[in-house]
């Protein structure tokens, strides 16, 4: 501005030229400060220093209460005048313009701000910052996750803007990184004042499977559950609470990465010290049973000393598949100490041997042959364990549980927990191993029914089976017989089972009895072939005349010798039924006595055709005797 040096008023040129120059400084789109004049209803005249003054609505003050005459407020100039020549201004578009223009400072610079907290939105909050609305996520509330959004209603906190949308006009704010920078800050402070080996106080902040976290003003320590407890521990609540306060040991601190591990057994001496002074080898001492595994129990000694009792050092007798089976968690018990490493800090531990090994002293309790009561302990496929005396089981094969049947397994005779009387049969000291017999306490039945059945006596057979080499049938109860296809009476038959039937009860010749093979071997067809003969020979006891003699004797040796080929054809046929691998495990027993069979067929032909011819060249001789006399006597 022009100054009037000669104190005049100004002249009309100059008034002109001032005007211009003050009206030169107001500019459409900038932001001015003007003055408060007055106020006229909801209208608020500003001085802007315009040759006419603007006006705004009582709406754009956030507290119309607050106006003043005379107070500045900034104003955007939106137009320098309208239809009644006034600037147009607005108190609100300054605002956020200026507010915006702060916001984007704040941003480059990443500096926090005051927030306003207005309401709950979806996702998180509303805030007002620098008069504008603004979205803090619920995730970056705070560090920890947040559920109870609405405690932070009409509250002020401090934000930083992490993102602008310039031209959507979107604010997003956290006040999460502001915490965080804020927790890092005191992290590295308290890291920088802490020393290794140092006893710091802190609180239990939260307790995880591995450990619990220590809060040490501003840090957080990891104190790892191996470092919580001398003793064992299975979870770190067992010693340690949240929130309580404890003193622990610094062990480890990264200046890197800023980890900090902690102690807190390391405040107390290790208990391995003078372990070698308190249990010494072959000690009896008393514990308590923590804890199983697969191949033992630990013990614990005393507090942060345990010892492992292996699952072979828990009983003499029985077998230990799992400490369960002998022991209980939390069970007191006594114990012999085996071996002591102090250096790998191990005790083993025996139990069995706090008892005498009851088979030490076995020849002086039983001898084989000795009749014993027991329990039948367990059922095996090849057998059933009885237990005779407490920890001393003996083992009955399913070949010493009967004399008549053949078992598969001990479950088809015998029960778990049964009481038996049993037989003892081998005793092997070394092996720890006694062999029981059930059968034997019974006379075998076989050999008392041989003694009253011998070769050639007729039985009766009721059809137990019919395999495809001949017939099973039951002579008692506990005796069985077998009938070769060739030895019943339908020989020539394809199928055994369209001409008998189970239950048919049969007349048979013993033909043979195998007492070391405990077999019987039948006939169903020399039955009726002694029968038929001697109802021919009752026939024939009429006296015939001598003639005809040689003819009979001749047909009987002819016989035999046919039942010599039949009996060698039996064995074939035999043979060939053991070669078919279908018929293998139905007819294992049946085939065995048809070779029985075959041989005892072969000798008693031998012999019969022996005897045959023998009788024969007798009645030729004796024939021709009788002719020569009949041809000496007179006409």
């Amino acid at each position: 501005m022009t100054e009037n040096v000669s104190g005049n008023d100004p002249t009309p040129e100059e008034l002109e030229k001032l005007i211009e120059e003050s009206l030169s400084s107001l500019h459409v789109g900038e932001i001015v400060e003007g003055k408060i004049a007055r106020v006229e209803g909801n209208a608020v005249l500003i001085d802007l220093g315009w040759k006419s003054e603007g006006i705004l609505s009582t709406s754009e003050f956030n507290n119309p209460e607050d106006i003043k005459i005379g107070d500045g407020v900034m104003v955007f100039v939106e137009s320098l005048e309208n239809r009644e020549g006034l600037p147009v201004i607005s108190k609100k578009k300054a605002d956020f313009q200026m507010a915006w223009n702060t916001i984007k400072r704040k941003l480059e610079a990443e500096e926090s701000c005051p927030a306003l907290v207005r309401k709950k939105v979806k996702g998180g909050l509303q805030v007002e910052v620098f008069g504008l609305d603004a979205f803090l996520p619920g995730s970056q509330v705070d560090v920890r996750s947040v559920t109870d959004f609405d405690s932070y209603i009409s509250k002020e906190i401090e934000v930083k803007i992490i993102k602008v949308n310039w031209n959507k006009r979107n604010i997003v704010v956290s006040r999460r990184m502001l915490l965080e920078e804020e927790i890092a800050r005191m992290h590295r402070e308290r890291l920088d004042k802490l020393t290794v080996d140092e006893l710091v106080e802190g609180t239990v902040k939260n307790i995880v499977d591995f450990g619990a976290f220590i809060d040490l003003g501003g840090l957080d320590a990891l104190l790892h559950i191996s470092d919580i407890s001398w003793k064992k521990i299975v979870h770190p609540a067992e010693i340690l609470k949240v929130s309580e306060e404890i003193k622990v040991k610094v062990l480890t601190k990264n200046e890197e990465t800023g980890r900090v591990t902690v102690g807190l057994k390391q405040l107390t001496p290790h208990p391995w010290e003078n372990i070698d002074k308190k249990y010494s080898i072959g000690s009896r001492i008393k514990g308590i049973v923590t804890s199983f595994t697969d191949y033992g129990a630990f013990v614990e000694l005393e507090k942060g000393i345990e010892g492992l009792i292996h699952i072979s050092e828990m009983s003499w007798t029985r077998t230990v598949s799992h400490p369960a089976q002998i022991l209980q968690i939390g069970q007191d018990i006594e114990i012999i100490v085996l071996s002591l490493d102090k250096d790998n800090r191990r005790i083993s531990l025996g139990l069995k041997q706090t008892t005498p090994d009851p088979w030490s002293m076995i020849d002086e309790s039983y001898h084989i042959g000795q009749r014993l009561d027991g329990i039948v302990t367990s059922l095996k496929n090849f057998g059933a364990f009885v237990e005779i005396q407490e920890g001393i089981e003996g083992l009955v094969r399913n070949v010493d549980l009967s004399w008549t049947k053949r078992i598969k397994h001990p479950r088809e005779i015998l029960r778990k927990g049964e009481k038996i009387e049993t037989i003892i049969l081998d005793i092997d000291k070394e092996s720890r191993r006694i062999t029981l017999g059930l059968k034997q306490t019974q006379e075998d039945p076989f050999y008392s029914w041989s003694k009253g059945h011998k070769e050639g006596h007729h039985v009766l057979g009721k059809i137990i089976d019919m395999p495809s080499s001949g017939v099973v049938v039951a002579l008692t109860e506990e005796i069985e017989g077998f009938i070769p296809q060739q030895q019943l009476r339908k020989r020539k038959i394809k199928k055994i089972k369209d001409h008998y039937a189970l239950g048919e009860e049969l007349h048979l010749v013993i033909r043979r009895i195998d007492s070391k093979g405990r077999r019987v071997i039948l006939s169903e067809r020399d039955f009726y072939k002694k029968e038929e003969e001697q109802d021919r020979r009752q026939s024939e006891s009429i006296q015939a005349p001598r003639g005809f003699l040689l003819k009979d004797h001749l047909a009987d040796a002819l016989s035999t010798l046919e039942g010599v080929t039949e009996t060698a054809e039996e064995k074939k046929e035999l043979t060939a039924e053991d070669e078919k691998p279908e018929e293998k495990t139905k007819t294992r027993a049946a085939k065995k006595d048809a070779e029985v069979v075959a041989d005892s067929e072969a000798k008693a032909d031998g012999e019969a055709k022996a005897d045959s011819e023998a009788k024969a060249d007798g009645e030729v001789k004796a024939d021709g005797e009788a002719k020569a006399a009949d041809e000496t006597e007179p006409e």
